[in-house]
């Protein structure tokens, strides 16, 4: 994805362009007419700026490759969450299973997923700024608030992301989260077997390949995103430790050695109440593991959270 200040640039050319047009054209772009303007992200599947002239709007739109003229699994997952809607998930506008379009001076066949335009891009790069949250317990409180409130309400309509990792989340125009990619979801008689998640972020039952709960392994990916979001640092590393330390087996194992050693390393100040809500959330025993309303009830959660004005302030300021 691009950097913040690089999307902040975009959304800045994108607001003058739709100037006073908001509420013109249809809701849903006409596909048509929809200019591919850019890249926006290199992962698995390609997402790509798109501008509808007739609206003057912009959206994003992700591209599936057909298989032997199939469609693709992963998108027809992802096609599931049409109809839902919350304000922190990423809103699929329309889809089209296949549609011809122009790419490396070829026509082919893909399968589209339309999608509101999250304009301040991936949250990993916000993140990332230094001192951006390690220096503001509130900011990182607020946004695992929001966070927690998108997968709970996924939970509710009974969908695990199953793929919970900070380049899975985006920043939109009002500088609230957004929960994106979806194309590893999991609903109800779906089978497990190609969910493998994303290293250094699932949960061990995960990794074994075990027939687990989705929805406590959602919880899983979550405390590790907290971690991060507080930290700017992994906890551990699946396939290599940290200094001479194995973390992820320290962190199953003797956790009182796994904050001394990042203390030590990383200058962590260890927030008692914070470290009660991480270690529930990412324990092995799934049936200890902590459950949304859990979290909810902890200590460090009930702290104070921004407002709308105050969270925009806060990260204007910071990056």
């Amino acid at each position: 994805m691009q950097s913040f200040s690089q999307s902040k640039e975009l959304l800045q050319k994108i607001k003058s362009s739709s100037h006073n047009s908001q509420s013109q054209g249809r809701k849903s772009p006409d596909n048509s007419e929809l200019k591919l303007v850019s890249c926006l992200s290199q992962s698995k599947y390609k997402v790509f700026l798109a501008l509808s002239p007739r609206q003057r709007k912009h959206f994003a739109v992700k591209v599936f490759p057909l298989t032997e003229d199939k469609v693709s699994k992963s998108f027809l997952r992802e096609c599931r969450l049409l109809t839902l809607k919350h304000p922190n998930i990423v809103s699929i506008v329309e889809t089209h299973s296949k549609q011809k379009i122009l790419y490396k001076q070829k026509e082919i066949y893909v399968s589209q997923l339309i999608m509101e335009l999250a304009s301040f891009g991936d949250f990993a790069d916000l993140i990332a700024k230094k001192g951006l949250a390690s220096s503001d317990d509130t900011l990182a409180r607020t946004y695992f608030h929001q966070l927690v409130n998108g997968i709970e309400f996924l939970h509710t309509n009974g969908i695990a992301h199953l793929d919970i990792k900070p380049e899975n989340l985006l920043i939109g125009d009002d500088y609230n989260l957004k929960i994106t990619d979806f194309d590893s979801c999991y609903m109800k008689n779906d089978h497990l077997a190609n969910r493998k998640g994303t290293k250094n972020y699932r949960a061990p039952e995960v990794i074994s390949g075990d027939n687990y709960d989705p929805f406590a392994a959602d919880i899983y990916s979550m405390g590790i995103v907290l971690f991060v979001m507080r930290y700017q640092i992994l906890p551990y590393y699946e396939d290599n430790k940290i200094d001479i330390y194995d973390m992820m087996e320290l962190l199953r194992t003797d956790t009182e050695t796994f904050w001394r050693i990042h203390m030590k390393l990383h200058g962590i100040e260890l927030d008692p109440d914070f470290k009660e809500l991480f270690e529930s959330m990412v324990t092995c025993d799934v049936k200890n593991r902590a459950t949304i309303q859990t979290i909810k009830s902890s200590k460090w959660y009930k702290g104070p959270v921004y407002s709308s004005k105050q969270l925009r302030l806060a990260v204007c300021t910071k990056v």
